[in-house]
């Protein structure tokens, strides 16, 4: 019961960064739930009531947690988020601006111009890549993180491998798409 009562509160614990503070809000309220639980059994209540009643000491971590998190990572990943939404609100903005811009007063034309846009999206696409990875970082999910260079790395092909493509291909007619991929192969071999 014991296990159980560990895979509890690290299912409700599980979003939270791996701060010191965090892991010893999550070690104290197991230590509590785990004495409560023993009293329980003392008491004389049988192992399943006694679980139940120890979990119910659970409902106000959030509580405790909120205490401890005015400036620690949680509080930083909330600002991360905010600015991170914040950047790509201006950044879609500015693109959009420097497509029109370049279309409407430089080129007077919108042949060939969706390549701005075609590329901002690849390095917006690197961007999220990074945040993913940081994201990982911070709260020490191993599959999230070995994903998130996974995605660095895939958001590195569109950058290196598809869009300089794509630009020679209809900007100078020049096509090397049929030895590029070998772009592709370095990139998986890098990530690997």
């Amino acid at each position: 019961m014991e296990q159980k009562l560990k895979k509890f509160i690290d299912k409700k614990f599980l979003l939270y960064p791996k701060t010191e503070k965090i892991i010893e809000v999550r070690e104290e309220l197991y230590s509590i739930m785990l004495d409560r639980y023993n009293d329980c059994l003392n008491m004389g209540f049988d192992k399943e009531s006694s679980y139940n009643n120890a979990i119910e000491m659970a409902f106000d971590y959030k509580s405790a947690v909120r205490e401890v998190e005015t400036g620690s990572s949680l509080s930083a990943l909330k600002k991360k988020l905010v600015n991170a939404m914040s950047f790509s609100s201006l950044y879609f903005f500015l693109l959009v601006g420097i497509y029109l811009l370049a279309s409407l007063v430089f080129l007077k034309s919108f042949q060939n111009t969706w390549l701005i846009l075609v590329g901002g999206i690849f390095i917006y696409l690197f961007y999220w890549a990074v945040n993913t990875y940081q994201y990982a970082k911070l709260f020490n999910f191993k599959v999230l993180n070995r994903f998130g260079i996974a995605f660095i790395f895939a958001g590195l092909i569109p950058i290196l491998y598809v869009f300089p493509s794509l630009c020679l291909a209809l900007i100078h007619q020049k096509y090397i798409w049929g030895w590029s991929w070998i772009i592709v192969l370095g990139i998986i071999f890098f990530t690997l």
